[in-house]
This record gives C-alpha cells, sequence and structure tokens, in this order.
C-alpha cells in the first residue's frame, strides 16, 4: 500500500510511504476499520500519528502520581 501520511499535526509535512503489512495484522486492521466505520487507509494512518506522536507517547509513560 502507497499512501501519503502526514505526520506533521500542522500539516505542512508530507511524506511518501510504502508500507508492507503481514497478512495477520491486515486482517485486524480490516475488522478494527469496519468496526469503526472507517477506511483501510484510515485506521494505518491514525495508527501511524498515534505512535509518532511525542505528546501522547510521554503522557502514557509518567506515573499518575507524578501528573
Amino acid at each position: 500500500m502507497t499512501q501519503k501520511v502526514q505526520l506533521a499535526p500542522d500539516g505542512i509535512e508530507m511524506v511518501d510511504c510504502k508500507i508492507t503489512i503481514p497478512q495477520a495484522l491486515k486482517e485486524r486492521i480490516e475488522l478494527e476499520a469496519v468496526a469503526c466505520r472507517r477506511t483501510f487507509e484510515w485506521v494505518v494512518l491514525e495508527s501511524l500519528r498515534e505512535y509518532f506522536n511525542p505528546k501522547d507517547r510521554r503522557r502514557k509513560k509518567r506515573h499518575p502520581m507524578l501528573r
């Protein structure tokens, strides 16, 4: 699958990427897409955005008592 992926939250930085997805993961993504009434590509891109967003990653690592 080749897709333009928007990694920057401000929408400026765009990159071309080619993603190879194992068959088992592809089936799970398709089920998730049907469950949330989105496209396959949308689920993949949202997963990438969550993975590359450092604010979300940092927040998850902090202990609840330190917030």
